[in-house]
């Protein structure tokens, strides 16, 4: 945690000095100091990306692991530019998480009634399971936006922000092969290889469900890229972009008598074994912004010079009265 706040102030050390140190050169550049930058603006994006659902804090298993899958999410935004350097964003965006969960080997027991109402201990284990997580969400992004530009018609910027989400889609599905054995204490025996009492051996078994999510869900995210002005008033960018949600995302209650499986064919979803479940996501976002005033006339608007040509038109009338 010290290691995160201390890159965090670095990071963020380094933006601030980078504007107060850009600034004053791109003053003297190509594009004049007291220029205009187009205020209104609206966009789509579209964000291919490798996410994750992080499922931690387990405790059935020491083998689990996971696997990034890709997705594709989508935004509409608008915005207002304030001068060259800040601007504010918002919109609606769509983000997808995909995660596929790998346990080997799974091992657990639990206190039993069997048909003839005696009590016996159900010892489960299981291999190669495998769950898919599937989880869309539907936000509110709200962003800074700090731009730099080196050329006239391109600019590096940084983007930040957090997205106000809900989810949308919350899928799972969870497949293995499971063996159950009952061991009856009071006969000292171990019942197995009996389907028709609930004790098989390397039953493949598979389920589907509904992964329970908290109703509100909040992202940080934070892009950084460049743009490239095409026409007076459309913009593209390409940036680079990660998302990471600030608390866990489930609503299941951590239970240290957490079951993968309570019998034959039934399985819960591994997400209900885990006390902390973050979304995460790194990929690209590849935008198109339409501008309300053509860059042609703030962009490259000066004051200066438009005084100046002012002067000049109040000469040539003057000449041409005296004429």
């Amino acid at each position: 945690m010290k290691l995160r706040m201390f890159l965090s102030r670095q990071v963020l050390t380094c933006v601030i000095l980078l504007i107060f140190y850009l600034q004053p050169g791109f003053s003297q550049g190509k594009v004049s100091s007291d220029s205009k930058q187009p205020g209104l603006f609206f966009g789509i994006g579209l964000e291919p990306s490798l996410s994750q659902v992080k499922n931690l804090g387990v405790q059935y298993s020491s083998d689990l692991t996971s696997t990034k899958k890709f997705a594709l999410s989508g935004s509409l935004e608008f915005g207002y530019s304030f001068s060259r350097y800040f601007g504010i964003s918002s919109g609606l965006s769509y983000s997808s998480y995909n995660t596929q969960l790998n346990v080997g080997l799974y091992q657990n027991h639990l206190a039993s009634i069997d048909q003839d109402n005696e009590n016996y201990d159900l010892r489960v284990s299981g291999s190669d399971i495998n769950e898919i997580q599937q989880i869309g969400i539907i936000g509110i992004p709200i962003c800074l936006n700090f731009r730099v530009p080196f050329k006239s018609d391109m600019g590096f910027f940084i983007q930040t922000g957090i997205n106000i989400a809900v989810p949308l889609r919350n899928n799972y599905t969870t497949s293995g092969n499971f063996t159950y054995k009952g061991y009856f204490s009071q006969y000292n025996v171990v019942l197995e290889d009996l389907p028709g009492y609930g004790f098989s051996t390397e039953l493949p078994t598979e389920t589907d469900g509904k992964l329970q999510l908290k109703p509100l869900i909040n992202c940080a995210l934070a892009s950084i890229g460049f743009d490239y002005i095409i026409q007076k008033r459309i913009q593209i960018s390409v940036a680079a972009l990660f998302t990471k949600s600030l608390e866990s995302i489930s609503e299941y209650i951590p239970n240290e008598n957490y079951q993968l499986s309570t019998g034959q064919n039934q399985l819960n979803s591994l997400m209900e074994g885990s006390s902390n479940v973050i979304l995460q996501s790194f990929g690209f976002n590849i935008g198109v912004r339409y501008y309300i005033t053509d860059f042609s006339k703030n962009k490259y608007y000066s004051k200066r010079k438009h005084n100046m040509y002012l002067k000049e038109d109040s000469r040539g009338e003057k000449i041409y009265i005296e004429q």
